[in-house]
């Protein structure tokens, strides 16, 4: 699985917004279960593997929020001299800005199945609109006394220099981004 641009914040609003909960209901991401992998074309790979964060979600009014945060040194390649260059100054910057944030406050529905999360994503300091794809929600109920878990799989594309990530442009290495966020939460 491809890590490199984490919007696992993104991801897990969409994927509680299907919940088959009637109520508004607050869950915690697994920190465990929950990963963001990222695919600079053929170039590089990798994982994040360090996620927090909350999602609120009323299925019944089709609302929500997901704010979720990413550790950026976290980010995983493979090889451990990649993982350094991509933590430092050059790329994620990890000591001067130590989060990825996904705050998403837009669910969006087609009937009863949620099929996006739009809402900011906030990398090395910059703020954009970003659109979380939903590739595979659900919801389950394990038998009593487990809470409801709510999973699924969530995508978007970056073009990485928005956020003012250039290293290799020049020597032609693609500026798109493909983000695969795959959330796991539990009710609290």
């Amino acid at each position: 699985m491809p890590a490199h641009w984490t919007l696992p914040c993104w991801l897990a609003a969409t994927l509680f917004a299907a919940s088959a909960s009637t109520q508004a209901a607050t869950y915690a991401i697994d920190p465990l279960r929950t990963s963001t992998t990222y695919e600079l074309g053929s170039i590089s790979s990798g994982r994040f593997e360090r996620h927090t964060g909350t999602i609120e979600l009323d299925l019944a009014a089709k609302t929500g929020l997901a704010d979720v945060s990413i550790e950026a040194a976290s980010v995983r390649s493979g090889t451990p001299l990649v993982d350094a260059i991509l933590a430092s100054s050059e790329l994620f910057n990890a000591s001067q800005y130590p989060s990825i944030h996904f705050l998403g406050d837009r669910f969006l529905f087609s009937g009863e199945t949620l099929t996006g999360v739009l809402g900011n994503l906030t990398l090395l300091g910059k703020t954009l609109p970003v659109l979380l794809q939903v590739n595979h929600f659900a919801c389950r109920t394990p038998p009593a006394p487990e809470p409801e878990v709510c999973s699924g799989s969530f995508e978007t594309t970056i073009d990485r220099t928005d956020y003012g990530m250039d290293l290799g442009v020049s020597l032609g290495m693609p500026k798109s981004v493909h983000l695969v966020v795959q959330v796991e939460a539990v009710r609290q």
